[in-house]
C-alpha cells in the first residue's frame, strides 16, 4: 500500500484589539519571510 504524505505548514497571528495596525500586517510578513512558510493568517478578535 502507497501512502501520500502531506505537510501543511502556516503562521497564524491573533490580535486581540479593538484596532488594527500596519505593523501588525508587517510582523506577519517579517515571521513569514524569516520561517520560509509561504503561508500566514491575521486574525483580529478585538471589538
Amino acid at each position: 500500500m502507497n501512502a501520500a504524505m502531506f505537510q501543511h505548514k502556516e503562521i497564524t497571528d491573533i490580535i486581540l484589539r479593538s484596532f488594527y495596525e500596519v505593523y501588525h500586517e508587517a510582523q506577519l510578513i517579517n515571521y513569514l519571510k524569516a520561517t520560509n512558510i509561504e503561508v500566514g493568517l491575521l486574525l483580529n478578535f478585538g471589538r
